[in-house]
């Protein structure tokens, strides 16, 4: 194929959806594609394990981002009012 490698600064840049991940990361795979995060450890994407230990990476991060989403917007749709 003509793309070898793509790289990414951070894991949670290149996709919100775990399921497009996994798509994405079995695309890759078919296209012996190596991908990379500039932030994180290296993957070894070609082995089961590393697989595994990626996508798990993967869900971590993403959940993070949406917890934190979820307690922003929770916190901004009360108005607080304080009276003394």
């Amino acid at each position: 194929g003509l793309i070898k490698k793509v790289v990414v600064y951070k894991l949670d840049r290149i996709s919100r959806s775990i399921l497009d991940f996994a798509t994405m990361m079995e695309e890759f795979q078919k296209y012996n594609v190596e991908f990379v995060s500039s932030t994180a450890k290296k993957f070894d994407t070609p082995t089961p394990m590393g697989r595994a230990v990626l996508n798990l990476h993967c869900i971590l991060i993403i959940q993070t981002d949406t917890t934190r989403e979820f307690t922003f917007r929770s916190v901004c749709f009360f108005d607080f009012e304080f009276t003394t």
